[in-house]
């Protein structure tokens, strides 16, 4: 015979049964909560996960180096090529992206069949910024500049200075993408 009498065990059998309902219900609730706020949760993660996406994509073309597009590279082969230039210059300062930068145009002047010599001056010059070309001793800037232009090939026409030289043939000088710190005044030359 139990310890308990016959109501104990019939109000406690009865809360038992109502804990078991509401714990039931409790859990019912739990995993709506669990699914519905999980939901919006992930919700949020995929907005922060976009944002991070947008914001890594946007530095990402910051730091990638500039490249010719097929048409821009097609356009400058053709023009350069009718121009009937020998020998071309590309100078570039900088680390790493410059020298690529350089480099993808060198070959755009070699395409056309212009010999060019790429090389850097090293740390003898001021920092540079952006595609100069260079003024040279007779017109072939206008026009390099000019075959730049139709290609949507950004760049400035700068006077050349002692380190660099007097130029008789085209010659182009590439600095620091303008896009990536610029300062606030241009250092000239």
């Amino acid at each position: 015979m139990p310890n308990i009498s016959q109501a104990a065990a019939d109000n406690g059998f009865a809360w038992s049964n109502f804990l078991t309902i509401a714990g039931a219900g409790l859990a019912l609730l739990g995993a709506l909560g669990v699914f519905y706020f999980g939901r919006a949760r992930d919700e949020y993660a995929d907005i922060a996960l976009e944002k991070e996406r947008t914001q890594r994509q946007a530095l990402e073309s910051k730091v990638e180096p500039r490249r010719l597009s097929d048409q821009q590279r097609a356009l400058l082969v053709s023009k350069i090529r009718s121009s009937g230039w020998k020998h071309a210059e590309i100078i570039w300062h900088g680390v790493g992206e410059p020298e690529i930068y350089a480099r993808d145009l060198s070959s755009t002047f070699e395409l056309a069949g212009v010999a060019v010599h790429v090389h850097t001056l090293g740390p003898f010059i001021p920092q540079a910024w952006g595609l100069s070309v260079i003024k040279t001793t007779n017109e072939d800037y206008v026009r390099l500049k000019g075959i730049l232009d139709e290609a949507g090939v950004k760049s400035s026409v700068e006077s050349t200075n002692s380190t660099i030289g007097e130029k008789d043939h085209p010659t182009l000088f590439v600095g620091t993408r303008e896009d990536v710190g610029i300062p606030a005044t241009r250092p000239a030359g």
